[in-house]
């Protein structure tokens, strides 16, 4: 599995956690996964090795970090997960295109965990 494949598995099962989640504790934990992964992707783009153009990188690294701040607000005053799946979900139409158009690249060891 490359690196966008990879990625393309994690949000689809992060995605799929936080829209199925029928229980308080499985609503905490997908969020809490949500979490996971921004953090994770955060720590990769602000690598001195990450190979995204700079524009991209700042752009997704802000989104992680809104990611990950609303990820807690919605476990600490139940805020409604949707805009999570929203942008999870363009994310993933995103690296579909993108693997869709490219070759493929060694995945974070990191993302495996999340994504399996």
């Amino acid at each position: 599995m490359d690196a966008r494949q990879t990625e393309i598995a994690a949000f689809s099962r992060i995605n799929r956690e936080l829209t199925t989640a029928a229980t308080p504790a499985q609503r905490v934990r997908a969020i809490g996964r949500n979490h996971d992964l921004w953090s994770i992707l955060l720590k990769d783009l602000g690598q001195s090795g990450n190979r995204l153009p700079t524009p991209l990188r700042d752009e997704l690294m802000r989104l992680a970090v809104w990611s990950m701040r609303y990820s807690i607000q919605a476990n600490l005053k139940g805020l409604p997960i949707e805009p999570l799946v929203t942008v999870n979900t363009n994310i993933l139409e995103g690296l579909k295109l993108q693997a869709a158009n490219a070759a493929p690249a060694a995945p974070p060891d990191r993302l495996r965990a999340v994504a399996v």
